[in-house]
């Protein structure tokens, strides 16, 4: 499922509460650097040579300022997060960091309490421009579902970053953070997908450790994924590994 518009919803997170979301992408095509397995946008189009327009400025500031002229005060204060997410990374607009600040000059003017939160795969973390926008936004959400090599090539699928580097990333900015972490496996054996393995688990925990985050999300499966074998986990398989993350000393909430 793809996004159609720059601004949409607001829809009600699990995670966010109620989250306006901010789409840099284009609206009929995904743009990411990873492919994962469980991407409610679907896995990645076959390039074609030819680059999809990516929204411009004005048009993601025209979109905010319509969606807020055609809503009440009211309406504005019930919004908990304005989130960038939609059809891909958002890291990855060439536009990032001036976009992050004029949002951030919206959210003052129109809904001063909402919450700006970044959904990040964090490949792009290390790069000045992204570092340059983090510091508008209030939830830095980077992505962590792997404890090896192995598990991150099979379920983020990534294009080209190796896990290495992404680990080096998290641990080097990742401080202070939200890690989010879908756990899940696939009832496919060919597949090979499951990072709630012991062995697994308990590597993704020493990566945690040296990242040392402020707090960890975990949640299962909760839309239509492209891999049609992976499993959903129960709310209770969850707390397990919630309950782990806790005993080293990590704020940890299931979803």
């Amino acid at each position: 499922m793809l996004f159609q518009n720059v601004v949409f919803g607001p829809i009600q997170s699990r995670r966010l509460g109620t989250s306006l979301g901010i789409n840099l992408l284009p609206s009929n095509h995904k743009i990411c650097n990873f492919d994962c397995c469980y991407c409610e946008c679907g896995f990645n189009e076959k390039e074609t040579g030819e680059k999809p327009a990516l929204p411009s400025i004005h048009d993601i500031v025209s979109s905010l300022e319509q969606y807020a002229s055609s809503h009440t005060k009211a309406e504005m204060k019930k919004i908990n997060s304005i989130t960038f997410s939609g059809n891909g990374e958002p890291t990855l607009h060439t536009d990032f960091a001036e976009i992050c600040r004029l949002i951030s000059a919206f959210r003052k003017e129109f809904a001063p309490q909402a919450k700006i939160t970044l959904l990040t795969n964090a490949t792009q973390i290390g790069k000045q421009d992204v570092q340059n926008a983090v510091r508008y936004i209030d939830n830095l959400l980077l992505k962590l579902d792997c404890g090896t090599a192995e598990q991150y090539n099979k379920i983020n699928r990534p294009v080209s970053l190796r896990f290495e580097k992404l680990v080096e990333n998290l641990i080097r900015f990742g401080q202070g953070s939200v890690i989010q972490t879908l756990l899940l496996k696939s009832a496919n054996p060919e597949d090979g997908i499951d990072n709630t393995k012991d062995d697994e688990f308990a590597a993704y925990m020493k990566i945690i450790k040296q990242v040392n985050p402020k707090r960890i999300m975990l949640y299962g499966i909760d839309r239509t994924t492209p891999n049609s074998n992976l499993i959903k986990l129960s709310k209770d398989e969850l707390d397990v590994y919630a309950d782990r993350l806790r005993f080293i000393g990590f704020e940890t909430e299931v979803y």
